[in-house]
C-alpha cells in the first residue's frame, strides 16, 4: 500500500471522513438495492416504456402532426378574445333543432 503525504492533520482527517462517508453511501444503496423486487422493477418499467412508445406514435401519426399544425395556426392567429360557452351552446342547439333551450 503507497503512504500518502498531507499538508496537515486536517487533510488527512478530512480525506479519512469523505473515504467513510464514501462507504457507507456505498453500503446504503446496496441494502436498500436488496429490498427491491427485480420483477416489479422490470414490470413498472415496461408500463412507462408502453406508455411512452403509445404517445410518441401517436404524436407522430397524421393526425397528431395535423392536431400539432393546428394548434401553432391557433397559437400564432393573434391575441385571445373571451368565449361565451353558454351561448354557443344555445345558439348550436337553436341552428340544429330550430327551437330554444327548454327552461329559458
Amino acid at each position: 500500500m503507497q503512504s500518502e503525504h498531507f499538508a496537515s492533520r486536517s487533510e488527512a482527517i478530512e480525506q479519512a471522513v469523505e473515504a467513510q462517508l464514501q462507504r457507507l453511501e456505498r453500503t446504503r444503496l446496496s441494502e436498500q438495492s436488496a429490498l427491491l423486487d427485480v420483477a416489479e422493477e422490470q414490470a413498472m418499467a415496461d408500463i412507462g416504456l408502453a406508455a411512452d412508445a403509445a404517445t410518441w406514435s401517436l404524436i407522430h401519426s397524421p393526425a397528431g402532426l395535423a392536431l400539432r399544425a393546428a394548434l401553432t395556426e391557433g397559437e400564432n392567429s393573434g391575441a385571445s378574445t373571451s368565449f361565451d360557452v353558454f351561448a354557443f351552446l344555445k345558439a348550436k342547439h337553436q341552428q340544429i333543432t330550430g327551437k330554444p333551450l327548454p327552461n329559458e
